[in-house]
Formats: C-alpha cells, sequence, structure tokens
C-alpha cells in the first residue's frame, strides 16, 4: 500500500468515527431532554416521575425520529435519478441516445463531451454500468453533483453554467471528481444525513406547533413544544456538524480519486480555478441549501461577514486554495515521475 493509499484510509476511518460520534451526540442530546424535561411539564406538580416515565419519553423521542428519518430514505432512497429530477436537472445519456437540445452545433458537442467523460470515467473507476449524465439547465453557476448509489441508480450531474466554461480537460477532471464520490459511498451517506436533518426539521416543527396548543392555564403543553422544539434544534445542530465535517473530508479524497480517474489533475485544478475567479459573483441557485454537500463547490451566493464566520465550522466544503493545493502537489509527483506506490518514499 501506498503512503497515500494508507493516509486515505486513515482518514476515511476518522471520518466515520467522528462523524458517528456526532450522530449519537445528537441523538442523545435530544432524547435527554426530552425525557429528563417532558414528564416534568406534563405531570401534576408533585406527582413523583419513576425513572421507568424518563426512560419512555426519552425512548419515544428517539422512535419518533427513527419513522421520521427511516420515512425520508424510504421517499428519497437511494436513486440520483429522482434526486436530480428532484433538482430540476435533465438527462442527456437517454438509452435511444444523446439529448440533442439546440441546433447549435457546438452546444450539442459539449453535451456528448460530458456523456463521452462520465462514460470513461466510470469504467476507469471499475464501475459495472454508466452513471447517468443529467444538466441543470438554466444554472448559470459553475458546479456539478454526484447523487445515488448501486447499480443503475447513480448520476453525475453539471449545472449548464459549467458546461459552458469549462474545456475539455476540465470537464474531465470534474466528471472524475463526481465519479469518485460515487465509488466512495460518499453519495449514500450524504443522504442517509440530509434523511436525518430533514427529519429533525420535522421534528422541530412538530415542537413549535405545540408551543401554539393552550394545554390548560398553565400551557403546560405548550411549554413542552418548546421543550421539543429546543432537542429538535439542538439534534440538527449536531447533524449540521456531521454532514459539514463528512463533507469536507470527502472533497480532499474526491479531488485525489477524481484525478485518477481523469487521468491528470490539470483539468480539476483548472476548473477549481475558475471557481475559485467567480467566488464572489453572486448568482441565483434553485438548488436546495440542503443539498449543498452534494455539491462540487458552494452555490455561488455572496456570503456576508457573518455567514463567513459561521461557516468556519458549517462549512461543507474546505478552501477552494486549499484543494487546489492539494491537487498541484500531486501534480508536482507527476512531472516527477515519483513512485507513489513505494513505501519507502520519503
Amino acid at each position: 500500500m501506498s503512503r497515500s493509499s494508507y493516509r486515505e484510509t486513515q482518514s476515511r476511518t476518522a471520518v466515520i468515527f467522528w462523524s458517528n460520534l456526532l450522530f449519537m451526540m445528537g441523538i442523545a442530546a435530544m432524547a435527554t431532554a426530552v425525557g429528563a424535561l417532558g414528564p416534568l411539564f406534563i405531570n401534576d406538580p408533585g406527582t413523583p416521575i419513576s425513572n421507568m416515565e424518563h426512560g419512555i419519553w426519552a425512548g419515544g423521542a428517539v422512535v419518533i425520529l427513527a419513522v421520521l428519518v427511516v420515512g425520508k430514505m424510504w421517499l428519497t432512497g437511494t436513486d440520483g435519478h429522482k434526486i436530480a429530477k428532484s433538482m430540476g436537472a435533465t438527462q442527456v445519456n437517454l438509452p435511444e441516445g444523446l439529448l440533442e437540445v439546440y441546433e447549435e452545433r457546438e452546444y450539442n458537442r459539449k453535451i456528448a463531451d460530458f456523456a463521452h467523460y462520465v462514460e470513461t470515467c466510470s469504467l476507469a473507476a471499475g464501475m459495472t454500468e454508466v452513471p447517468g449524465a443529467y444538466v441543470l439547465f438554466e444554472e448559470s453557476g459553475l458546479n456539478a453533483f454526484a447523487a445515488g448509489s448501486g447499480s443503475g441508480k447513480s448520476v453525475v450531474a453539471i449545472t449548464e453554467g459549467a458546461l459552458l466554461a469549462f474545456d475539455r480537460d476540465e470537464l474531465e477532471g470534474v466528471v472524475g471528481h463526481e465519479v469518485a464520490h460515487i465509488t466512495q459511498g460518499d453519495t449514500s451517506y450524504a443522504m442517509k444525513i440530509i434523511a436525518l436533518c430533514t427529519a429533525l426539521m420535522i421534528f422541530t416543527e412538530i415542537g413549535r406547533l405545540l408551543m401554539y396548543v393552550r394545554g390548560g392555564k398553565d400551557n403546560k403543553l405548550a411549554i413542552f413544544g418548546i421543550v421539543v422544539c429546543f432537542a429538535g434544534l439542538l439534534g440538527t445542530l449536531f447533524a449540521r456538524l456531521m454532514q459539514a465535517y463528512l463533507s469536507r473530508q470527502a472533497e480532499f479524497r474526491a479531488d485525489a480519486s477524481g484525478a485518477l480517474y481523469a487521468g491528470t489533475t490539470r483539468g480539476l485544478v483548472s476548473a477549481l480555478k475558475k471557481i475559485e475567479s467567480t467566488a464572489a459573483v453572486e448568482t441565483k441557485s434553485k438548488i436546495p441549501q440542503a443539498c449543498a454537500h452534494m455539491l462540487l463547490a458552494p452555490p455561488g451566493n455572496a456570503m456576508g461577514f457573518g455567514a463567513k464566520v459561521m461557516s468556519l465550522s458549517f462549512a461543507t466544503h474546505p478552501p477552494t486554495k486549499k484543494r487546489i493545493a492539494a491537487l498541484e502537489g500531486e501534480s508536482i509527483l507527476e512531472a516527477k515521475g515519483t513512485d507513489r506506490n513505494s513505501p519507502f518514499e520519503s
């Protein structure tokens, strides 16, 4: 095993450990809040409350959350085609052939190049089936994403802005990056995180509804709604931290593996530089914020000072400059012809 492969394996193990830890902390915090405080508000003052009653309340909160998560995952599944279509994307590599959108030959050539690189990169990655190739028409930002897992359910999508702005090398590098997300299992994990965050938000909304219900003169049910709402918000906080940390680590791995599938780092480096040069330009996007961690780069919406401060912990992507620096380091190794498979490499 090369040193780089060993580091990637260690990094992935650490990501799984910390993400699972954050998940457990979030669930524990939510169950503690509901289990400890719920009976105090619902029962009459002075009524003894047993440990079993606290446990039932805490367990009930976890069961409700589990049902919401499973329900959301069942509705969404891991079918990338459904996810891409729900975001307004159109498939261009149809079973009957490539989709010709406009009469302009240059535009259709871009689509053909994109579909071709989805096929070649997926074959280089050892995938048995070619992912669906989707384009988000009328999306001017430079971005792309992968979704879905399993046979015939994965897709690679790109915005119209990126399709037109990237040259062939850049397009191949970006596609390789997205294919890497599929082969590394990032797309499957991403959907689980989306399901969890959605369930927690639903749980929070349940609490908000209870806040406006008058359960008696002392409004105990409304007060309990505050407890449920707080528990949901706390759980969402931990889930978002987990989502952000996992996504940042996954981007570095996908950059390295994607460059391998494309055959060189040059294309992806050039594409990231173009994205970095347009980062300060505010663009409107129809892509939901909850799906930001699925994208090649953060949505191109200009951030204020407060948002930038918050992004230090909740950013779904590492700084683009750091990703470029890491890839350019790989390029130096390529140029020198360094034997990266040697365990004695200094």
